[in-house]
């Protein structure tokens, strides 16, 4: 709320993504499959996905897709990371370079260096066939709204 004065606590809370994350992961080889399979059963319950970050096909920088669905029941939005074990592992290594990188004081020379450590970790990572084109499913039309509640009468 610092970074957007007068934002009420009911829309940042709102804005809130990943407060329940998951991360899926499968082998280079099935990765694509796994994708696809995960993302439309996720759709097929009436998931709706929200955000979908797909960074396979970046030269620099971390590899995996990151998305964000809405449960239909609940409205409850949570996020899925699709990874593999190589990917899994990029990111844990980077972890304490970007921490910190982004720490105040920390000297530009210093940052840069931090920076191109973190790009080497990702690009040793294979990018499974497939994975830079997948994008996020078609999100699905409402459903009907449901039928209201008899109203209730009083007892006599």
């Amino acid at each position: 709320m610092r970074e957007v004065p007068g934002r009420s606590v009911g829309t940042a809370l709102a804005m809130l993504d990943d407060a329940v994350r998951y991360t899926l992961q499968w082998p280079t080889g099935r990765y694509t499959r796994g994708v696809t399979a995960a993302a439309g059963l996720l759709t097929s319950w009436g998931d709706d996905s929200t955000r979908w970050a797909n960074t396979w096909g970046r030269p620099t920088g971390a590899k995996g897709i990151t998305s964000a669905w809405r449960a239909p029941r609940t409205g409850q939005v949570f996020e899925i990371r699709f990874h593999t074990p190589q990917s899994t592992a990029a990111q844990r290594a980077a972890r304490p370079l970007r921490a910190e990188q982004r720490r105040p004081g920390t000297p530009p020379g210093r940052a840069r260096d931090l920076r191109a450590r973190q790009d080497a970790l990702f690009a040793a990572v294979p990018v499974p066939a497939g994975a830079d084109r997948l994008t996020a499913p078609v999100r699905r039309a409402p459903g009907p709204a449901p039928a209201p509640l008899p109203a209730r009468t009083a007892a006599p």
